[in-house]
């Protein structure tokens, strides 16, 4: 039995079909997969924090908010979680080259372990700060001037 040129074409066709749709198909699959890792994709909810400590510096005024502290206040440790979903972070975002030159600057830390146990640090000076920098000793300072009743 012969078979006729035009089924062994359309048998040749449908076969390179098929091929470059698994070909299609696999290329989604391995560019989903590598993506999954990719830095920009959705950033990771900020976890659950465990516990805080904070210090300031003395600073030019002297006013006497200097030394570590804990922070156990449900409402401010929200705001914390606030402020790091804000700014994506979870630790200090790298801080640009500054020319200003500060005599005196408050220097604000901040220590907390998330429920996982990942400590992180966040800093942040008063000299020439980032926004970033800025609203945390804002935070901070807050959290000085209201301590927790």
């Amino acid at each position: 039995m012969r078979s006729r040129p035009g089924v062994v074409r359309r048998s040749v066709v449908r076969a390179s079909v098929a091929r470059r749709s698994v070909a299609v198909l696999i290329a989604a699959v391995v560019t989903a997969c590598v993506s999954c890792g990719n830095s920009s994709a959705a950033p990771d909810p900020i976890p659950r924090i465990a516990t805080v400590t904070y210090e300031r510096s003395a600073g030019p005024l002297d006013d006497s908010t200097n030394g570590e502290r804990v922070q156990n206040d449900p409402r401010r440790i929200a705001e914390l979680v606030e402020l790091l979903g804000r700014y994506d972070t979870l630790d200090t975002p790298a801080r640009p080259d500054s020319t200003v030159a500060c005599v005196w600057a408050t220097l604000t830390t901040v220590r907390y372990v998330t429920v996982d146990g990942a400590a992180h640090e966040l800093r942040a000076t008063s000299c020439d700060p980032t926004p970033f920098e800025a609203d945390l000793g804002a935070l901070v300072g807050a959290w000085l001037t209201d301590p927790p009743r």
